[in-house]
């Protein structure tokens, strides 16, 4: 069972953004051995909230997204150490 989670956090230098996902548990019958971040969405913030386009997912480099990555376990573990 996954569990929701959002953060607030910039990308691309500074463009302020909400991230929501899903933290899926670990599987280690099939060799994930942690927890993940999957469903990973991206939202402009705003009066209202609007996914970002595609072409602003493609400009995110391999190592914006395993930041973003990192920052949802964090606020995760954070949350779950309460």
């Amino acid at each position: 069972m996954s569990t929701p989670i959002e953060i607030e956090t910039t990308i691309l230098g500074g463009l302020p953004v909400i991230v929501k996902a899903q933290i899926a548990p670990a599987e280690p019958d099939v060799g994930i051995m942690y927890s993940y971040p999957e469903d990973v969405q991206i939202f402009w913030i705003g009066k209202k909230l609007r996914e970002i386009p595609q072409s602003v997912y493609d400009r995110i480099s391999e190592k914006g997204n395993k930041l973003l990555d990192e920052q949802l376990m964090e606020s995760y573990n954070y949350d779950d150490d309460r």
